[in-house]
């Protein structure tokens, strides 16, 4: 389907990288997608967890690290790590 999230992410100056990472958290699963332009986290469904759009842009060479059950830490695209809390969608600065 030309309208699912994946083919939405993978336009003509964005393409995927390589296949998909999996990323478990306790017990919900996740795909890490790499993209040329920068990265995404999907639910199992492959629906986005979070608007990544503007400054909530994540680095595609981000290291993704899990802090909790539900959040990683991650580096956008200021330089800054921020948390994201992978049920809601929102990000928080990493202090």
């Amino acid at each position: 389907d030309r309208f699912s999230p994946l083919a939405q992410m993978n336009q003509p100056k964005e393409k995927i990288k390589r296949l998909p990472e999996i990323l478990k958290l306790d017990n919900k699963i996740y795909w890490v997608l790499r993209t040329s332009i920068q990265t995404y986290i999907l639910d199992y469904s492959g629906q986005p967890v979070a608007q990544f759009e503007g400054y909530k842009r994540v680095r595609p060479d981000s290291k993704i690290e899990v802090i909790s059950s539900n959040e990683v830490v991650l580096s956008l695209f200021d330089k800054k790590n921020w948390i994201l809390n992978l049920d809601s969608g929102i990000f928080t600065e990493f202090e």
